[in-house]
């Protein structure tokens, strides 16, 4: 038996080489792994054959799964979303001697996936050319080599599929806890965790186009190249057409992201620059920005919770913005004409600064956490924490040096009035004792 099992590897080995020989000569596809991950690993090719006989493209793909033990699953998709896509999803034991399993399914909204009947399958269908375990490049490790062909693939009925796309959409999403009773291919599935990157799932982008074969004759599998993670693929959306493309797949996310960076790292920050210049309309710029900013943010609240369509918030994106949420709307515009009524801080004006400052934070805090919830990369949401810092220091620094200046002024004009350094270096949300003076001020030069 183990005489034969070699002899099968070693010809499938040799059967791997002569396909990258074929492969430098023919098409060039496209690979995406995620290779020396804590957890996850994984690794697919693909490359897009012209079916002219159907007027589609055929999809000739290889995934390989590295796992040490039976727990959990792994599965590829194509589209932005689980909604509609192809799923390949991989699981087994690979100490049993069986081969691993490669359940094919699809998923309406983000309900349990499920497998795929013909009928499901429209003018596509899929073939399965080999499924077998091999040693792992780690001790104790497996990994399950997989081939398989999806025909007329680009007719497939769910989220389109197109071969000549420059930036094709695919998610990756995986299990580790799940203990299965059988390795049936309509396995029930646990759900992955709701972390992106190593956490539970992502998104990668193809370049579809340029992995189109016109080879007359029927192409080879696409090899794994080892140790390569991106060819032909990406994190994120590829050049201009594909960032448009991300936005059409996930209009809804995309709409709810631009809406609360345009809020918390422009226009909140802005209303605090605002009343810190000596116009005697910095107040009236200060609160219009401020409303503005508001209903930005009130409008992609509204859309995260379209998003999550009733189910429970169950991360810390969604929790930090039901706080956001609930302190927006404490805050509303009461704590202004309070202070427009009476012209001076009170405990209700400083409740509102401290609010507000726990406001933008608590955002600032979510831009990043978005990030990572919706599959960025490590270094986009890094990226994504400079700007915030970006936004952050010269707030600091306008209130500082604002303070500084207008205790320069109050005395030149010998008012005898120091401004307190413990009130005022700071930045804040409303209207301070500092307005009022400086509209005594102007008042008194006119």
């Amino acid at each position: 038996m183990f005489g034969t099992m070699g002899s099968l590897r070693i010809g499938i080995r040799i059967y791997l080489l002569l396909e990258v020989l074929l492969f430098a000569l023919a098409s060039d596809p496209a690979q995406y792994c995620r290779y020396g991950y804590t957890e996850i690993d994984f690794c697919m090719g693909v490359v897009a054959l012209r079916n002219r006989s159907a007027n589609a493209y055929d999809l000739y793909m290889r995934m390989q799964v590295v796992r040490s033990s039976a727990l959990g699953w792994t599965a590829i998709g194509t589209g932005p979303a689980m909604d509609g896509s192809l799923m390949f999803i991989v699981y087994g034991d690979p100490r049993s001697g069986e081969a691993p399993v490669l359940s094919i399914r699809t998923s309406n909204k983000h309900h349990q996936p499920e497998i795929l009947s013909p009928a499901m399958m429209g003018e596509s269908h899929m073939r399965t050319i080999w499924a077998d375990w091999v040693p792992g490049r780690l001790p104790g490790t497996y990994a399950a080599e997989l081939a398989f062909v999806c025909y007329a693939c680009s007719r497939w009925p769910g989220t389109p599929i197109s071969a000549s796309s420059n930036s094709q959409p695919w998610i990756w999403a995986w299990n580790d806890k799940q203990d299965m009773a059988d390795f049936r291919a309509d396995a029930k599935l646990q759900m992955h965790t709701h972390h992106a990157g190593n956490g539970g799932w992502g998104i990668f982008y193809v370049d579809m186009a340029r992995t189109i074969s016109e080879e007359e004759h029927l192409p080879s599998l696409p090899p794994l190249r080892p140790g390569v993670e991106i060819y032909g693929t990406s994190n994120k959306p590829i050049g201009a057409s594909g960032l448009l493309e991300s936005l059409k797949a996930r209009p809804l996310a995309c709409a709810h992201g631009i809406l609360l960076t345009a809020a918390f790292l422009l226009l909140f920050p802005a209303g605090v620059a605002a009343l810190r210049f000596g116009s005697p309309k910095a107040f009236k710029y200060h609160w219009t920005m401020q409303l503005v900013g508001s209903l930005l943010a009130g409008i992609a609240i509204i859309l995260g919770l379209f998003m999550s369509r009733g189910r429970p918030f169950l991360t810390v994106h969604q929790c930090i913005g039901v706080v956001i949420t609930l302190m927006l709307s404490a805050q509303g515009v009461s704590d202004h004409l309070t202070f427009l009524k009476i012209r001076r801080r009170t405990w209700a004006s400083h409740t509102h600064t401290w609010a507000g400052r726990l406001i933008v934070l608590f955002g600032w805090v979510n831009i990043i956490t978005g990030l990572s919830l919706s599959g960025h990369r490590h270094t986009a949401i890094a990226l994504g924490a400079l700007e915030v810092l970006g936004a952050f220091l010269p707030s600091i620094w306008m209130g500082v040096a604002s303070a500084e200046h207008y205790e320069a002024r109050s005395i030149e004009r010998g008012k005898g009035v120091a401004l307190r350094n413990e009130q005022n270096k700071h930045f804040s949300l409303k209207q301070d004792d500092e307005d009022s003076e400086r509209r005594s001020a102007v008042e008194a030069k006119d």
